[in-house]
C-alpha cells in the first residue's frame, strides 16, 4: 500500500515506478491516508479507509462463493508467480479441505512485469505462461527460462550508417507489446524503421507502431505477445489517462454496457497504451456480441 492509498504491484528490485507497476487498486487517496487491505472470515477483500471505518474499494465481496459459511476459510497470498491471488479452503465432504482460486488480480501472469527476464517475452502454449527468447539471444539458463536471455552472436565492430547494415539483420515479430521508453520516436514506414535501426550503432530493436518507428536499447523488459486479432471496438471515455483513471472508466462503462460485476472484468493487455484488451468472465462470446449490438442500435 502505498502513501496515496493506492495498492500497487511491482516487480522485485525495481524502483518502484509507474513505468515498473503491472497493477493497481486505483484507490489513490489523499495525502497520507489510513488505507488498507482488509479480508474477513466470510471472504471479503476491501481496501478501507480504517481513519473513518470507510469502505474505499471491493476487490471481491464473497457473495459468489459457493461455500460462504463457518466452514470455510479465506487467504490472500502474493503468489510466486506475481499475482495477488484469494483462495478458499472449505471440506470437500471427506474430511479434506480443497482449495479454490476465488480471485485474482490478473487473469494473465505475462502482465506480471518480470515474469519474464531480460531480452525475453512473455506469451502462452497449451494455456500457461511460456517465456520465449527475442531473435538474436538464447536463454541463460535453458532449466529456469524465466532469468532471461542473452546474445548469441558476437557483436560486429560499429561503424554507423549504412557500413554498419551489413553486418545485422532484422528478424520480426508479430502482435508484441513492451512497456518502453524509447531513445527515438519518429513517424515513418516500417522499411525506413527497419532501416534506420540496422544503421544506428544504439538501436537493439524496433518497436514498430501506428506508423511510428520507436527505437530501443538493450537490454528489453516487460515484454509480452499478444494473441488476438485487430479487431477492436472504439470507446470514448471522459476520464484523464492518469493513475488508471482512465482503465477504472472504461471497466466502469463496459461492466454497464454488458450488465455483469466490475470484478468480472479486467484488463488483460495494454494498461498504459490507448489499445487495450478487455477480459470479461462468466459470459458467453456470443452474449459480449448481443449486449454490444444493442447498445451501438441506441446511437
Amino acid at each position: 500500500m502505498q502513501e496515496d492509498g493506492n495498492l500497487v504491484l511491482y516487480p522485485l528490485n525495481t524502483e518502484d515506478t509507474p513505468y515498473d507497476a503491472y497493477w493497481s487498486s486505483y484507490t489513490t487517496g489523499s495525502r497520507s491516508p489510513k488505507f488498507h487491505l482488509y479480508l474477513n472470515s466470510s471472504g471479503l477483500l476491501e481496501i478501507i479507509n480504517s481513519a473513518r471505518s470507510k469502505i474505499i474499494h471491493t476487490l471481491y465481496d464473497g457473495s459468489s462463493s459457493a461455500n460462504n459459511d463457518n466452514s470455510t476459510i479465506y487467504r490472500a497470498a502474493l503468489d510466486i508467480d506475481g499475482v495477488l491471488r484469494l483462495y478458499s479452503h472449505s471440506d470437500n465432504g471427506n474430511g479434506e479441505l480443497e482449495c479454490t482460486s476465488v480471485w485474482a488480480a490478473l487473469k494473465n501472469p505475462c502482465q506480471v512485469n518480470s515474469f519474464c527476464g531480460f531480452n525475453s517475452y512473455c506469451t502462452f502454449d497449451a494455456d500457461q505462461p511460456v517465456c520465449r527468447c527475442l531473435p538474436g539471444s538464447e536463454f541463460i539458463d535453458p532449466n529456469q527460462t524465466t532469468l532471461g536471455c542473452r546474445r548469441n552472436y558476437s557483436e560486429a565492430r560499429c561503424k554507423g550508417g549504412k557500413e554498419n547494415a551489413h553486418h545485422y539483420n532484422i528478424t520480426t515479430l508479430e502482435n508484441i507489446e513492451a512497456a518502453y521508453h524509447p531513445y527515438f520516436q519518429e513517424s515513418m514506414s516500417i522499411e525506413e524503421c527497419s532501416k534506420s535501426c540496422l544503421e544506428d550503432c544504439n538501436c537493439g530493436a524496433a518497436l514498430f507502431s501506428k506508423n511510428t518507428c520507436n527505437k530501443l536499447k538493450l537490454p528489453l523488459r516487460y515484454v509480452i505477445r499478444k494473441d488476438f486479432s485487430d479487431e477492436a471496438l472504439g470507446v470514448q471515455i471522459d476520464a484523464p489517462a492518469k493513475d488508471g483513471e482512465a482503465n477504472a472508466a472504461l471497466l466502469d462503462y463496459i461492466s454497464s454496457v454488458l450488465g455483469v460485476k466490475r470484478r468480472q472484468l479486467s484488463i488483460g493487455a495494454g494498461t498504459k497504451s490507448r489499445d487495450k484488451v478487455v477480459i470479461v468472465e462468466e459470459v458467453t462470446l456470443q452474449g459480449v456480441f448481443d449486449a454490444l449490438d444493442k447498445v451501438s442500435k441506441c446511437y
